[in-house]
């Protein structure tokens, strides 16, 4: 599996096998959109970023999302 296929990184070339980032997160909405934006701006592919809610009461989940959008970041929520 090519990392184009697997992820959508267009202009971007594979450098190795997956790398995978995780975030925590509990009350800090604030910050989440910019580590997720520092992250995809990264050099190396193909990646993956997980994000784990330690049982947050802000609005994070709208702000992860858009984040992930913007920095094209394929995503699912699991609960």
């Amino acid at each position: 599996m090519t990392a184009t296929s697997f992820h959508r990184f267009e202009g971007r070339p594979a450098i190795a096998g997956l790398c995978s980032i995780v975030c925590t997160t509990c009350n800090h909405a604030q910050f989440s959109a910019a580590a997720i934006e520092s992250i995809a701006a990264q050099d190396y592919w193909p990646i993956e970023i997980i994000v784990v809610d330690d049982g947050s009461n802000d609005d994070k989940a709208q702000i992860v999302r858009v984040a992930l959008e913007s920095a094209q970041v394929p995503y699912r929520k699991e609960l």
